[in-house]
């Protein structure tokens, strides 16, 4: 790894190539039930050391980097790869902001492998039909302008996500600026990412009825004025999956995680564990 984000001193990083495309990951923990922690917007792990630490306690872990493909179904398709290598039949999912997205495709084109669901501060797209046209309109401006300016506003979008009231949060602005500046998420990235968007709202089909048998398995995590998620895609939570387990945070903005840890780390561990 070319930047420093190693949760636990017995963090395994490994690459495998699969279709041709290179796929990294974290592995880590030792617990008798696997984990996939599916990354943000930002595409590789970057939040939350201390939450990934506890976690390890009870869990094996893995924490993949998202390569530059926009299709969910490959990205998808990778990951069951991965599980497949690390001999893991069957996982928890855990995902936040767009790793939220990415656990509901997830759900969505491999369900037998999932055991139980944790969704934190995301939405779902499919039914708001005003999200193309927004997403597109984003796209053509970010690869009409120079990539330069494309990562300064990444880093300033990013920035503003991360509470004003997190104790290390000069470490974690530190750790955003390097990656950016580095390069490892560049204007392709950003480019794919919102390409991922527009898939998820063309190709998941999720409903009430298909997810029935998952939803009292979820446990889904919204917070008052969440500055990355909009009112009518959290609201659209609640319609899709209106027998799941939900938990609002008061505080905590967009990284309750952050804000509230402990709270935070306790209602996850405890759903996961649940029998």
């Amino acid at each position: 790894m070319e930047y420093d984000y190693h949760p636990t001193p017995d963090t395994i990083w490994k690459s495998i190539k699969y279709k041709d495309i290179k796929w990294e990951y974290a592995v880590l923990g030792n617990g008798n039930q696997a984990l996939i922690l599916f990354p943000g917007g930002m595409r590789r792990p970057v939040y939350g050391g201390d939450f990934v630490r506890n976690l390890a306690t009870y869990f094996r872990i893995i924490i993949p980097i998202y390569p530059r493909i926009s299709r969910l179904k490959d990205l998808t398709d990778g990951i069951r790869e991965i599980l497949a290598i690390e001999g893991i039949k069957k996982t928890h999912v855990y995902g936040s902001s767009f790793g939220g997205l990415m656990v509901q495709a997830f759900m969505y084109y491999a369900p037998n492998l999932i055991n139980r669901i944790v969704i934190s501060n995301t939405g779902t797209l499919s039914s708001d039909s005003s999200f193309p046209k927004q997403i597109n309109r984003s796209l053509t401006l970010i690869k009409l302008v120079p990539a330069f300016i494309v990562r300064k506003v990444m880093f300033r979008s990013f920035s503003n996500l991360i509470p004003l009231n997190v104790d290390n949060r000069d470490q974690i602005i530190k750790l955003l600026r390097l990656i950016i500046n580095s390069r490892l998420l560049d204007k392709p990235d950003i480019i794919c990412h919102f390409e991922s968007l527009l898939d998820f709202q063309k190709s998941i089909k999720l409903t009430v009825e298909s997810t029935l048998p998952f939803q009292h398995r979820m446990l889904i995590i919204i917070s008052a004025n969440d500055p990355g998620v909009s009112s009518n895609a959290a609201a659209s939570l609640e319609e899709l999956y209106p027998r799941a387990n939900f938990y609002y945070f008061q505080e905590g903005e967009h990284m309750p995680l952050l804000v509230k840890p402990e709270e935070f780390f306790q209602l996850v561990q405890d759903h996961l564990q649940r029998a």
